[in-house]
């Protein structure tokens, strides 16, 4: 038998001539771009943490390492959940410390719920009249006031005037 020597570069020719001395390449697939995220239990509670301290979603996934398609792709549950269990733990120890009087952490606990969680304190004043029916209003005659009277009623609409417009340039302030 003869000995071919075969070219370089093979051509389909030379495979077709001699199908025994060619020998397909292994095709071995390439992975491209990154490796892809694992989420962990640990990443989870990460994240879920990161959420409730009010990070927003592009910070976290900075802190993490990883894209904000990633973090939503993978973390959408904790993204969603992660402040709603904050407020339900701080709500609970809030409920623990008020029943058992110790104010120790009380006051931090009330910020964080009035901050984050949307808790207000409610400052409305109802005003009624007597054994809670309307108020009276009684209306007179300026002018059947003396000269005397007129003056002082005039002082003191000018002292709730002023005081008025002082507590407006402080709130300002």
């Amino acid at each position: 038998m003869k000995t071919i020597t075969p070219p370089k570069r093979r051509s389909k020719k030379f495979k077709e001539l001699h199908p025994e001395l060619y020998v397909e390449p292994e095709k071995v697939p390439k992975k491209r771009g990154r490796p892809e995220h694992q989420v962990t239990d640990q990443t989870k509670n990460q994240v879920s943490m990161m959420s409730a301290f009010g990070l927003r979603q592009y910070e976290i996934a900075q802190l993490m390492g990883i894209t904000e398609d990633t973090l939503v792709k993978y973390y959408r549950h904790e993204l969603d959940t992660g402040l709603n269990r904050a407020i339900v733990s701080v709500a609970s120890k809030v409920y623990k410390t008020a029943v058992s009087d110790k104010n120790n952490a009380l006051n931090a606990a009330t910020f964080f719920l009035k901050t984050r969680g949307g808790w207000r304190e409610n400052s409305s004043i109802e005003l009624t009249g007597a054994h809670g029916g309307p108020l009276q209003v009684r209306h007179f005659d300026i002018d059947a006031l003396d000269v005397d009277e007129q003056e002082q009623l005039e002082s003191m609409l000018s002292a709730v005037l002023i005081s008025k417009r002082n507590d407006d340039e402080n709130e300002d302030a």
